[in-house]
C-alpha cells in the first residue's frame, strides 16, 4: 500500500516536471505564447523593487528633511540672538536719549533759575511708599547741609520737594512735604492770605493748610506759594493748588484747606537742592 502510494507520488511528480519543462521549452520556441523567462522574474520581482526603491527614496528624503531642519532651526536662534542684541541697543539707546533729555533740562533749569542748583539723583525711597522721606546722592562733600529746600520741575514750572534733615558724607535724606513734621508757610495771592502748610503721611497726595477764617473767601485751585516770612524756601516757589475746602464743621471759627501739590514725588528722578540764591 505504501509502495503503491510512492510510486503514485513519482510518476505525479514526473509528471509535474514534464510539465514545467514543456511549458519551458514553448516560451522559448514559440512566438505566439512566449512568455520570457525575464518577463517572469521582473513579475516577482517588481513589486519589491518598487517597495524597496520607494522605501530608500522615502529614508533620504527624510533624512534630508531632518538634516534641512537642523540647519533652520540653528538659523533661527542665530536670528533670535541677533534681535535680542538689537532689542537690547535699542533699550539702551533710549535710555541714554531719556537721561540726555533730563540732563539738558537739569542744565535749563540751573542756567534760568534765580538760585544756585544742585542737582541729585533720587537713590531710595522710603519703603510704605508715602514718600515722606529720599535719600538722593548728593552729600556733605557735595556742599550739602541740613535745613536746604529741595525742589523739582513740572512743565518748566519749580515745585516744593522737601527740605534735607540729614547729611552724610556722600548722601543726604530730604524730608518730604509728606511727613507730618514737614511745614512752611504759604501766601494764597488771590484771596491774599497767609498760613502754614503742613504734610500728611498718608497714600493721599495731599497738604493742608489750617485755620483760615471762615469768613476768608478762598477760591478752588487758587495757587499757593512759598513766602518771604518761611525761614526754609525762598519767596513764589510754588507749593501746589487748593483742591478742597473742608468747612463741615458748623460751630468752628475756622476751616481746613487741602492742597494739591505741584511736584507728584512719584514721578520725578532728580531734584534739585537750593544752596544759595544768586
Amino acid at each position: 500500500m505504501f509502495s503503491f502510494f510512492i510510486f503514485k507520488n513519482k510518476e505525479r511528480l514526473i509528471f509535474i516536471i514534464f510539465f514545467i519543462v514543456s511549458v519551458l521549452f514553448m516560451s522559448f520556441s514559440s512566438t505566439r505564447f512566449s512568455i520570457s523567462l525575464k518577463s517572469v522574474f521582473n513579475t516577482i520581482v517588481y513589486p519589491f523593487e518598487y517597495v524597496f526603491f520607494n522605501i530608500r527614496d522615502g529614508i533620504s528624503y527624510i533624512s534630508l528633511s531632518f538634516s534641512e531642519l537642523s540647519t533652520l532651526r540653528k538659523e533661527l536662534k542665530e536670528k533670535e540672538k541677533m534681535i535680542e542684541y538689537y532689542r537690547e541697543k535699542l533699550a539702551d539707546y533710549y535710555s541714554m536719549k531719556y537721561k540726555i533729555k533730563e540732563l539738558e533740562e537739569a542744565l535749563k533749569y540751573k542756567s534760568e533759575s534765580l538760585y544756585k542748583l544742585e542737582v541729585s539723583k533720587i537713590l531710595i525711597r522710603d519703603s510704605e511708599e508715602i514718600f515722606s522721606s529720599l535719600i538722593i546722592d548728593k552729600g556733605y562733600i557735595d556742599g550739602i547741609r541740613v535745613g536746604m529746600p529741595v525742589i523739582s520741575y513740572n512743565q518748566d514750572e519749580p515745585g516744593v520737594v522737601g527740605v534735607i534733615s540729614e547729611v552724610y558724607l556722600l548722601t543726604s535724606k530730604v524730608r518730604t512735604y509728606k511727613d507730618p513734621l514737614f511745614s512752611t508757610g504759604v501766601y494764597l495771592p488771590y484771596s491774599k492770605v497767609l498760613g502754614v502748610v503742613n504734610g500728611i503721611s498718608n497714600d493721599k497726595n495731599f497738604m493742608t493748610i489750617n485755620y483760615i477764617d471762615k469768613e476768608t473767601n478762598i477760591s478752588l485751585n487758587e495757587p499757593v506759594l512759598t513766602t518771604s516770612e518761611s525761614s526754609l524756601f525762598p519767596e513764589n516757589i510754588k507749593i501746589g493748588y487748593v483742591n478742597y475746602i473742608d468747612n463741615t464743621d458748623k460751630s468752628s471759627l475756622t476751616y481746613r484747606v487741602f492742597v494739591k501739590p505741584q511736584i507728584e514725588l512719584n514721578s520725578i528722578k532728580n531734584v534739585f537742592i537750593i544752596t544759595e540764591r544768586r
